[in-house]
């Protein structure tokens, strides 16, 4: 049996939010709640979620559906494929490397050189979440010539200055990596409204 982690971006305050599930190949295109589709508990606020017992080397589809003051908003939809049986990926944390200097109120790019071992063949998804920083990236069809996946960070410049603590996750086990935010520079600016006046 498989497992699979879903994590998606809040856009708003929801009333609640409805999680649903269902092998591709018997969902097909119908929406849930429709036969075939299997719903999962989840919080107004919540922006992950696990699903356990699935099919090992199977399609499926998830919905994430949101209600703003109970109006249901545009469906989230995606799917993926579990991985085949013995497949397993194992992150190196120690060694995972950060390659952007980061500074409070500034947004930027950077990227996350996380080091993996991989047995058997399959998918490695990876994703970065934290105050303010953010990414994902998978390697479809991934296999022990692999050693390392990397990820693109976002930072969008809210998370305070200092050490932050960002939590990489991949296929489910998760390592917390201490990112340094630096202050923003103090900003010079030349005088302004010079009066002048007789005494």
């Amino acid at each position: 049996m498989a497992t699979q982690s879903l994590s998606w971006t809040l856009q708003g305050v929801y009333s609640s939010q409805e999680l649903y599930y269902g092998e591709s190949a018997v969902v097909g295109v119908t929406n849930p709640p429709n036969a075939g589709w299997t719903p999962v508990v989840i919080a107004s606020n919540a922006n992950t979620a696990s699903v356990t017992g699935l099919l090992d080397n199977t399609a499926y589809k998830y919905v994430v559906r949101a209600f703003c003051s109970g109006v249901p908003q545009t469906d989230l939809v995606g799917t993926a494929t579990t991985n085949p049986p013995g497949f397993s990926v194992t992150p190196d944390c120690p060694l995972i490397g950060v390659t952007e200097t980061f500074v409070e109120g500034t947004s930027s790019v950077g990227s996350f050189n996380i080091p993996i071992t991989v047995v058997g063949t399959g998918t490695v998804t990876a994703t970065i979440s934290g105050t303010g920083f953010s990414g994902s990236n998978s390697i479809v069809g991934a296999t022990s010539s692999n050693t390392f996946i990397t990820v693109n960070v976002v930072y969008d410049g809210s998370a305070p200055s200092g050490n932050r603590t960002v939590t990489v996750t991949i296929n489910g086990q998760s390592c917390n990596v201490i990112v340094v935010v630096d202050p923003a520079a103090p900003v010079c600016l030349p005088p302004t409204n010079l009066i002048i006046s007789n005494i």
